[in-house]
């Protein structure tokens, strides 16, 4: 097996200017309508997203009720170009901790989302990779790679119906 995890990637067409897009992605006010699945809930705790090393955390909790923190660190903010932040899970005190999805998930996993833009058409390249792994942690990753498409292809799906959402009110 390699020394470095299986990157995972994914590229959705968007068709509406980039700008619309990476708003969706850097601002609160947009985020908590796509991120999480359509039938949870999304509540902002905390956001710092005008600065590099800035934070959005997140309470997302499902149909049962049952809470789950999140917390994007922003490392790069170059908009609309491109953003790249680690992803991590927090426990309710706000510390580091295991995704709840798997025994062995990568405590961060670092995301690139790169924008480009002809003839108002948006594509957006994301990538993920988990740093800083074990060799379970790195297994753990690359056996999700099926369910990470199915969860980045609801995403990408709720992010399309909003930014039309967006699109029709102005």
């Amino acid at each position: 097996m390699s020394d470095h995890p299986k990157k995972f990637t994914m590229t959705r067409t968007f068709h509406a200017p980039r700008d619309i897009l990476y708003e969706a992605w850097t601002e609160s006010e947009h985020l908590h309508h796509w991120w999480a699945p359509r039938e949870d809930a999304v509540e902002v705790k905390e956001q710092d997203l005008t600065r590099k090393g800035g934070d959005y955390q997140y309470k997302e909790s499902d149909n049962q009720g049952r809470p789950v923190w999140g917390k994007f660190n922003y490392r790069e903010l170059e908009g609309p170009e491109k953003l790249t932040y680690v992803h991590s899970y927090l426990n309710e005190k706000g510390k580091l901790t295991r995704g709840p999805y798997h025994d062995y998930w990568p405590m961060e996993v670092v995301n690139t989302v790169t924008f480009s833009e002809e003839d108002g058409v948006t594509t957006v390249h994301f990538k993920g990779e988990p740093i800083y792994v074990t060799e379970e942690e790195r297994e753990a990753f690359e056996q999700s790679q099926d369910q990470l498409k199915q969860g980045f292809n609801g995403a990408f799906d709720q992010l399309e119906e909003y930014i039309e959402s967006i699109k029709r009110r102005k």
